[in-house]
């Protein structure tokens, strides 16, 4: 799995845990969900080669300051209209 598009699908939670990541994805969108700002991102610490994250129009405020330490492939993050 290369590319995973989960846009659009009024997700509260990632619909994966971090033994499940799909751990060759490098494109996640997770655009225009609902996922809210005490959602647990710690599966996406699986994401080793992900290089485009979306999570564009989410209740996301904050972020966990370690949450991309090992994202070391992620070239694109979009955060906007949170």
């Amino acid at each position: 799995l290369h590319t995973l598009d989960l846009s659009y699908n009024c997700l509260t939670a990632l619909p994966f845990s971090h033994e499940e990541a799909p751990g060759t994805l490098a494109h996640l969108s997770l655009r225009r969900n609902y996922l809210p700002n005490n959602c647990s991102l710690t599966p996406m610490a699986a994401l080793s080669k992900l290089e485009t994250l979306d999570l564009t129009g989410n209740r996301l405020t904050n972020l966990p300051a370690d949450l991309f330490a090992s994202l070391s492939n992620l070239r694109t993050l979009y955060l906007g209209s949170n």
